[in-house]
């Protein structure tokens, strides 16, 4: 049949009628009730390629598309037969032929087709097992070797169970997906180009993994800086690392006859191979069918999602079936999303529309914490009751620097007690130095002393406290505490600074926990009690807890059951302090990094006396990590020390050495960690030199002493890791009385054993104890 004759081809009654394509997995037509058409392979390749190129083909290019291997015998009268088996499937008039040129139009679909996704199995297969056994794994490769379509073919398919794709790199939507309906045994998020990501964002998603069980696909192409705590992920273990590589040479082929080219010339980039020279925004602009249309597609992008109560508002319930019908959008029961970030990128690139479509926006949002936030980004102007509701949102979700935005703006808005309580809470826990903080707290404390709900309020305290924890500037905190009045919360601060400048004071903070006159204060009391109680392993910390009434909120709860858990670690009761831990994390606000880092810290500890420092280094490195990211520079000090005791403890020496360099580059004003940096030096030292480790150690409990920190509990726990030459200096006679004594036998019982007198027992005793560094037989290396 000659394709002028097509225009008078009947349909066959009873015959499948083409309403439009999807391309997944494969290209196809389908008809109204979405059924798939069957096509033959010559008609489905020139189906592929007319789909590709919008303003058509000449028959040359629509030949070489169909047969790209071996031309047949008769070429245009088989394209002839194969172009009528294609317009029997189509709606009428769909399939045009102008001059020399062929050109399909009014089919409804993708408009861009993509390739087929073809040779990533294995690669997919590999993920999926590497997820078993690792909190993410990082994607790597070239330009065009096909990371993205990977991310975007797995979500697409589920092929990771239950998985969440990042849209424009904003994860709000995704951490109340995960903190709401955690899913056994993990869910699975999907971020294409971590190295776009806001770290910000990253550290709030990182946040919820701590408490949800979750596990990271990420992508980033060769040759990029990969964002530090996924390095630091990745060093520890944690985290490991596919690189896609070329396409087999069968499947490199089978892609390029998929496309319609002839070959894959020995390339094995699938990018390279299907390269196209459409725009994207091209193709949008294509497929909308009015201006009202864009507006509504910018909308969408612009937020994210809207939802079916802010679309019908907007009355653009007819135009977001018809974005659906173009493929530019995705729908479900709650609301309407772009159906790729692609997509709203093209989309968002005119600033002006996005800003004129959030001020619409802003009158028909679902929620007032939505509305702050476009009006924010809009530059309109909305309620101090809409901030406030962003900024706990934020807080919630673990931005405090984006809540404090908002925060700001509604005491701003409206000066008094409850905006200003309300911004307290991002100020402290957000990332600005204390420079940039002080005069916001001055506002706060001033708008709190004036209306009566705290009188007498030292702004002092509070700019003392930051200084040193921020800045780590002891003589600023020094210089703001001489100016203070008389208060007793310039008392709770003087005794907080003081444990960590070597002076810890357990008496005062307590009496104030215990009697303080004001709420606040009893609250900073018990903090300040706690850090000095936790460093001098006081006995007393579980009585003084026992006494606290939890109900009146005299201590915040997520910091009672870290205090619980510090007991149960002193206690060497692991059982008790995981579980206290867990109440802790459950409680504790993803934006409370130094709270996070407080927990991190504590599993670390566990898992290091538990004589496993492997284990122990990637909780530590969270917490420094975290305490970084919220410019804790004085915590993180002491967390860098720390670290560097549980690399070292693992033979990482390397890696030890530069996190004790990194610690020594931060201010020096807290001291209570200077002990564990030169247990490190001695964790060091042991593999070469038992004389030079035991003199570490000696060094190590002076300095500990000089502060006022109890370390025997952790140089005996560094016995048991070292495994210093030590060992193997014991006379034969100490290493026999030292196993017994290990045993749990008595100096009376061994003598009785060996024919020795007590007293010759206890001088074997106390030399073995001298050359392994040790005070008692708990801390025997295991290696006796």
């Amino acid at each position: 049949m000659k394709y002028s004759d097509m225009a008078n081809e009947r349909k066959v009654p009873g015959q499948q009628v083409a309403a439009g394509y999807v391309t997944r997995p494969r290209l196809d037509l389908i008809d109204s009730e979405h059924n798939r058409i069957h096509l033959r392979p010559t008609v489905r390749r020139a189906l592929t390629a007319l789909l590709r190129a919008p303003d058509g083909l000449t028959t040359d290019a629509l030949l070489g598309a169909t047969w790209p291997h071996e031309m047949p015998a008769h070429p245009r009268r088989a394209l002839e037969t194969t172009l009528s088996r294609l317009r029997a499937v189509l709606p009428p008039a769909c399939l045009h032929r102008d001059d020399d040129r062929y050109r399909l139009v009014g089919l409804p679909g993708p408009g861009h087709v993509p390739a087929p996704f073809i040779g990533r199995d294995p690669d997919l297969h590999l993920i999926r097992r590497l997820l078993r056994t690792h909190d993410g794994v990082l994607v790597t490769g070239p330009a065009g070797i096909g990371r993205s379509r990977l991310i975007a073919e797995a979500a697409a398919a589920g092929i990771f169970g239950h998985s969440l794709r990042s849209a424009n790199h904003d994860v709000a939507e995704i951490v109340d997906a995960l903190v709401s309906a955690p899913v056994a045994p993990f869910r699975v998020v999907l971020v294409d180009d971590v190295h776009l990501f806001p770290s910000a964002a990253l550290d709030r998603l990182r946040a919820v993994a701590d408490v949800s069980p979750t596990r990271f696909v990420m992508t980033v192409p060769d040759g990029v800086k990969i964002p530090g705590s996924v390095h630091d992920a990745l060093i520890d273990g944690s985290w490991t690392r596919v690189a896609l590589g070329a396409l087999a040479d069968s499947d490199a082929d089978a892609l390029a006859e998929a496309v319609g080219l002839r070959s894959a010339a020995g390339e094995g980039n699938p990018g390279l191979i299907v390269a196209t020279t459409d725009r994207l925004i091209d193709v949008v602009e294509r497929r909308l069918p009015d201006e009202a249309s864009r507006d509504v597609l910018v909308a969408i992008c612009a937020t994210g999602a809207l939802t079916w109560s802010e679309i019908d508002r907007l009355g653009a319930t007819s135009t977001v079936d018809h974005l659906v019908v173009a493929d530019l959008v995705d729908v479900d029961v709650v609301g309407v999303r772009p159906t790729s970030e692609a997509v709203a990128a093209s989309v968002l690139s005119d600033e002006i529309a996005r800003r004129r479509v959030l001020v619409d926006l802003v009158a028909v949002a679902d929620t007032s914490a939505r509305r702050a936030r476009w009006a924010l980004a809009a530059g309109a102007a909305t309620t101090a009751a809409d901030h406030s509701a962003a900024a706990a949102e934020l807080l919630a979700q673990g931005d405090p620097d984006g809540a404090e935005v908002h925060a700001a703006l509604a005491f701003s808005s409206d000066p008094g007690p409850s905006t200003a309580i309300g911004w307290l809470p991002p100020l402290l826990m957000g990332s600005a130095r204390s420079a940039a903080i002080a005069p916001k707290v001055r506002r706060i404390v001033a708008s709190l002393s004036e209306s009566g709900v705290i009188r007498d309020l030292p702004a002092e305290a509070f700019l003392a406290t930051l200084a040193f924890m921020k800045d780590g500037d002891a003589d600023r905190a020094v210089r703001e505490l001489a100016s203070a009045p008389e208060h007793e919360l310039v008392v709770v601060a003087r005794c907080l600074l003081g444990t960590y400048t070597g002076t810890p004071n357990t008496a005062e903070p307590l009496q104030l926990a215990e009697n303080g006159s004001g709420h606040f204060t009893r609250q900073s009391a018990w903090a300040a009690w706690f850090l000095a109680a936790s460093l001098t392993e006081s006995p007393d910390l579980d009585a003084a807890l026992d006494r606290v009434d939890c109900a009146s909120g005299e201590i915040v709860p997520a910091l009672f059951a870290a205090m619980r858990a510090r007991g149960a670690i002193l206690r060497r009761d692991w059982a008790s302090a995981h579980a206290h831990l867990d109440s802790s994390a459950e409680q504790t606000s993803p934006s409370d990094l130094r709270m996070r880092a407080l927990l991190h810290t504590y599993r670390s500890e566990i898992a290091w006396y538990s004589s496993d420092a492997a284990q122990a280094i990637p909780s530590a490195r969270r917490a420094a990590d975290l305490l970084q990211r919220s410019g804790h520079l004085s915590d993180q000090r002491v967390a860098l020390q720390w670290l560097a005791l549980a690399l070292a403890s693992a033979g990482r020496f390397t890696d030890a050495r530069t996190a004790l360099d990194e610690a020594a580059g931060l201010p020096r004003a807290a001291v209570i960690g200077d002990h564990l940096a030169v247990l490190a030096e001695a964790a060091t030292a042991a593999a070469t030199s038992t004389a030079e480790y035991l003199r570490l150690v000696a060094d190590a409990r002076a300095i500990a002493s000089s502060h006022g920190v109890f370390a025997e509990t952790v140089v005996g726990g560094l016995v048991r890791h070292v495994r210093p030459r030590a060992v193997d200096s014991l006379t034969a006679r100490e290493l026999e009385i030292g196993r017994l004594v290990a045993r749990r036998l008595t100096s009376r019982e061994i003598a009785d054993r060996l024919n020795l007198s007590r007293r010759t027992v206890e001088n074997h005793t106390a030399n073995a104890y001298r050359k392994l560094g040790i005070n008692s037989r708990r801390d025997l290396p295991n290696e006796l």
